[in-house]
């Protein structure tokens, strides 16, 4: 009975007070005694709920993995920005980022509450991109660099919400990886297919209009002119633009996946179609009717024309393809909600993991010891180089020189981004064996590449080499194409402050040998092994074409190499003065 007067008594109390004897989740483990009761009963802490003296820790922590994660990602914007700011043909990235943005608002809203991603694959991914960034960063690789960055925003997405937040970002990223510079000079064989593939296309129209015309290369011979198809005229530019923009509607549009994959192939047969009709066009314009489109606003208006014709057909395309096939949304699109998209507690990602903000900031330093290790650009000003180069004039070399007689001097001027470079001084010579041209041709940002050209405008290169001439290097190629004609090519090129320039290293171990031995010297004193330059710097580039319908004898190229050497010298000193 005593058993039972007691249960009463607390039954009884609890009616009266209102007192709940079931346990709390409070944050402290804490005992609690009851009125009329000197038992105690003990309040357990809820397993999901942090100490109320870690939840500031936690909090510190989620922002020191946010600094470290800026401090890492900051430096590779400038890296992958600089490189593809360099190519004219990717210099839409910076409207990309805003549609990223645009199409990361657009997948946001209604996916209610999210979850951490599983913190074994969080890890996997930074135990990827971690690695692959600081390798990346020693060896000034924006390829590597990009895809580390690539598979770290991967994983740091899933961390943040899980599938549901991939998913959803997942078009976002797609759009991001655009901005991933294509590998192993991937880009620039698909410039040169772009120009090969407009080439053939034009000619193939002029044929169907009867223009008279000559392909040899990626120039367009017509009586009067040659129509040298570059990137602005083959569609490099638009090109990637064109794709660049099919890609974020698309996405935007929650497009199906074979739509999507559809349109892209669509837009680029667009591309290819539009500016053949456009480099067609051009030398039409200029054979029938003389007018002159091929430079100035009227080049560029016709241009601008192309594009939104362009742009338009995609776009028909789209509703075609929405005629004929429609689906109500993509199937990567997550299953949405009616509440609003919420994030997790932070503290219990991976911004809250204290080894987090330990590795992000180690690889920061890291990165931080190689900002300006290489070699500084010192001396006079590009811009003086840059106008003595335009100084230069036809009195430079004599009228009768070692047997040869000058015929013309030329001023050209191009795009900026032109191959060729954006101006040149031409000398003409007339020769026993043939004809000669000597040029000067500037500014280069480094070291350019001959080869890439005289394949464009129709030679076939059948052995390159390379000699050092008192500290001069020369490249050498031997040519022919058809016709039975023959050229001999001799180039180098020299900086703003005259000192002569080797071609860079582009091996990607080379680099990160150079680099390394560099962030050694710097950092522990030992001795640098090269002091060669690597980055951008004003360059003039001189070369020799002697074209004959024999190929020259030893004799004959031992002298055009000493008159070629001689001819550099005067320029170069031309440009110093």
């Amino acid at each position: 009975m005593p058993r039972l007067r007691i249960t009463y008594r607390l039954g009884q109390e609890r009616a009266n007070t209102g007192t709940d004897l079931e346990p709390r989740c409070d944050t402290n483990r804490q005992t609690r005694r009851h009125p009329g009761n000197m038992a105690s009963v003990v309040q357990p802490t809820s397993a999901s709920t942090r100490p109320v003296g870690h939840a500031g820790f936690g909090s510190f922590v989620c922002i020191l993995s946010l600094v470290a994660l800026a401090a890492v990602i900051l430096p590779w914007l400038g890296v992958i920005g600089g490189h593809l700011w360099a190519r004219p043909h990717y210099q839409v990235m910076p409207l990309v980022l805003l549609g990223v943005a645009v199409v990361a608002a657009s997948r946001w809203p209604g996916l209610g509450q999210l979850q951490p991603g599983a913190w074994r694959i969080v890890l996997v991914g930074f135990a990827v991109a971690v690695p692959a960034l600081a390798v990346a960063f020693a060896a000034y690789s924006p390829v590597l660099g990009g895809a580390g960055l690539l598979v770290m925003m991967v994983a740091g997405v899933y961390g943040l919400g899980g599938w549901k937040l991939l998913r959803a970002m997942f078009p976002a990223l797609v759009l991001i990886a655009l901005m991933v510079p294509l590998p192993f000079g991937f880009d620039q064989r698909l410039v040169q297919s772009l120009q090969r593939v407009t080439t053939d296309w034009s000619s193939h129209l002029l044929d169907l209009f009867g223009v008279e015309h000559a392909v040899s290369g990626n120039v367009i011979q017509i009586p009067g002119k040659d129509l040298f198809v570059e990137q602005a005229c083959s569609g490099v530019h638009s090109f990637f633009t064109i794709l660049a923009a099919t890609l974020f509607y698309v996405l935007w549009q929650r497009r199906p996946t074979l739509h999507v994959l559809l349109l892209l192939g669509a837009a680029a047969g667009w591309v290819l179609v539009g500016n053949a009709i456009r480099a067609a066009f051009l030398a039409y314009a200029f054979q029938r009717w003389n007018a002159d489109l091929l430079t100035g606003w009227k080049h560029l208006a016709v241009g601008f024309a192309v594009f939104f014709v362009t742009l338009f057909l995609v776009l028909s395309t789209d509703a075609l393809l929405r005629f004929l096939w429609q689906s109500p949304r993509s199937p990567s699109d997550p299953e949405r909600s009616q509440s609003p998209t919420r994030l997790p507690d932070l503290t219990r990602t991976w911004l809250g993991w204290l080894p987090v903000p330990l590795v992000l900031g180690a690889l920061a330093l890291f990165q931080f010891g190689f900002v300006g290790i290489e070699a500084r650009d010192t001396g006079r000003p590009a811009a003086e180089f840059e106008a003595a180069l335009h100084q230069l004039d036809a009195d430079l070399f004599p009228k009768q020189w070692a047997g040869w007689e000058r015929k013309d001097f030329v001023v050209e001027s191009r795009e900026v981004s032109s191959e060729f470079g954006a101006n040149s001084r031409a000398w003409m010579w007339a020769m026993p064996e043939g004809r000669a041209v000597i040029s000067a041709d500037f500014v280069f940002s480094d070291w350019h590449d001959l080869r890439v050209c005289y394949r464009s405008t129709g030679w076939s290169i059948e052995e390159a080499g390379f000699v050092n001439v008192d500290g001069v290097p020369v490249t050498i190629l031997r040519m022919n194409r058809p016709g039975s004609r023959f050229g001999y090519v001799l180039f180098t090129h020299f900086d703003k402050n005259g000192s002569p320039v080797s071609p860079s290293p582009t091996n990607f171990f080379n680099r990160l040998d150079v680099r390394m031995a560099r962030f050694s010297a710097r950092w522990f004193g030992t001795t640098e092994q090269s002091a060669e330059p690597e980055f951008a710097r004003s360059v003039c580039q001189v070369q020799m074409l002697v074209e004959s319908y024999q190929p020259l004898s030893p004799a004959e190229q031992e002298r055009a190499l000493k008159q070629f050497l001689e001819a550099a010298e005067r320029i170069r000193q031309a440009s110093q003065s």
